[in-house]
């Protein structure tokens, strides 16, 4: 569901899943494909904000490699929303 609102209300996301369709990649495929984006591009968001306020107290820089709690993700989401 969230797929497609992306792809329906976001150039950049409409844009990658209709080159998908155009190179042949099934509806399905495409969709999971926009999903999987969406999911770097807010898992990636949440790592550089974690970075950033935690100052040099994440344990390595691979994103698996860092751990938070949930009130801590929570807080994290809501201040990029904000930005």
């Amino acid at each position: 569901m969230g797929t497609m609102t992306a792809v329906r209300h976001n150039p950049e996301m409409k844009l990658f899943f209709e080159r998908l369709k155009a190179n042949g990649k099934q509806t399905t495929q495409a969709q999971i494909a926009v999903m999987r984006k969406m999911i770097t591009i807010v898992k990636i968001g949440i790592i550089r904000t974690v970075k950033r306020n935690m100052s040099g107290h994440c344990i390595g820089t691979h994103p698996d490699s860092i751990s938070v709690d949930i009130r801590t993700l929570c807080a994290e989401v809501r201040y990029i929303r904000s930005a």
